[in-house]
């Protein structure tokens, strides 16, 4: 007789990989209503974690200093992606945060950037994490995407990857600090389904919608990097830093990060962009 054969296949590594990343996007939220603001980013974050604080900051020590309070935070993830490797990965999303944790209405919400990295035993840890807050009310019931990207595409030479990376983020740079401005720049070295991040509006994805969302959003800045974390596999990294507009003087600037993915083809495009003002000094 002829064995039955199963019903249901076994996941996958590589579709495991990213629904581990999920579950600690999920577990954050259920600290986050169990142990409060402090506890919960102390508890996940990597030691050497950043968050824009407004300027990017030792997340550790920021969460150390910050005062325990009554207000609710929670966060709905919406896409979850890790490279073949299963140890580097980004998710984005959406957060809505009261003052009262108690109260039923909503006080600010937003959309969601964080990038995370999974070493051995400590499982999955937050390296970057960034909001930007707007007003629009959207769904948070909607299902997760989860996304493994393909292999390194056979380029074993970790340095040469790392050169990859190195030449594309400063074409990058040249880019958006001439005529091509930001949204130019997003259509040269944007992923098909970059995911755009800015304060006051709604998270996009898609090159067309990134592109026309950004049109009236400003033209040329000059980015200075501050740092950057990469997988060890050569397939996806992440960079932040700041930016000021380009070629004139002005009191606007502010922060951003990068993520970005290595193609199929062994070239590297952006997949996330996020971007923030920072506040304005008094005079």
């Amino acid at each position: 007789m002829l064995a039955a054969a199963p019903l249901f296949a076994a996941p996958t590594p590589r579709v495991d990989a990213a629904a581990s990343l999920l579950e600690s996007e999920r577990a954050v939220t259920r600290d986050l209503r169990a142990l409060g603001i402090r506890a919960c980013f102390l508890k996940w974050i990597d030691p050497g974690a950043v968050i824009l604080n407004p300027l990017p900051s030792n997340a550790r020590q920021v969460y150390t200093k910050l005062p325990s309070t009554g207000a609710g935070f929670a966060r709905y993830p919406m896409r979850v992606v890790t490279n073949a490797a299963g140890d580097f990965g980004w998710a984005t999303g959406r957060w809505i945060f009261k003052n009262d944790s108690a109260a039923t209405a909503v006080d600010y919400r937003g959309d969601y950037a964080t990038v995370w990295r999974r070493k051995g035993k400590a499982g999955w840890k937050i390296l970057f994490d960034a909001g930007a807050p707007h007003a629009a009310i959207d769904s948070l019931q909607e299902a997760p995407r989860l996304e493994v990207l393909p292999g390194s595409g056979g380029l074993r030479d970790p340095a040469g990857k790392k050169r990859g990376f190195q030449r594309a983020r400063a074409r990058f740079a040249s880019a958006v600090a001439d005529s091509s401005g930001t949204p130019g720049a997003l259509l040269q070295f944007g992923a098909p389904d970059i995911s755009v991040l800015r304060e006051g509006r709604k998270a996009v994805e898609g090159l067309v919608a990134a592109h026309d969302s950004l049109a009236s959003w400003g033209g040329e800045v000059r980015l200075t990097l501050l740092g950057e974390f990469e997988a060890s596999s050569g397939d996806l990294a992440c960079e932040y830093g700041s930016w000021v507009p380009a070629g004139k003087a002005s009191r606007v600037s502010g922060c951003y990060l990068h993520v970005w993915k290595r193609a199929p083809d062994g070239g590297w495009k952006l997949a996330v962009d996020y971007i923030q003002r920072n506040p304005r000094a008094a005079h």
